[in-house]
């Protein structure tokens, strides 16, 4: 999983601006059980992030953003990125 700074990184490139909300939405359950993924990381954490922001289809789109980069990136690839976009002076 990586950081919410990687997620708006993500969101920035791709949509032109960042959603946070969406990201702290979808990870709500991390603070609560180990295995947060089993929920809000699917279609019905798309919904939801569509109607906590007005429907705005971006939102839905980082929200789908969101599940496929923590898919793709792990924990330990997202800290060495975040380091990279640091030395880069871009987040």
């Amino acid at each position: 999983m990586p950081a919410w700074k990687v997620h708006e990184f993500v969101d920035k490139i791709v949509l032109g601006r960042k959603y946070k909300k969406v990201h702290r939405l979808l990870d709500f359950p991390a603070f609560f059980v180990k295995n947060h993924r089993r929920f809000f990381h699917d279609k019905y954490g798309v919904l939801l992030a569509l109607i906590t922001h007005d429907f705005d289809v971006r939102a839905g789109l980082s929200a789908l953003l969101h599940i496929k980069t923590d898919k793709k990136i792990s924990y330990k690839e997202g800290k060495i990125l975040l380091n990279i976009l640091r030395l880069l002076r871009i987040t």
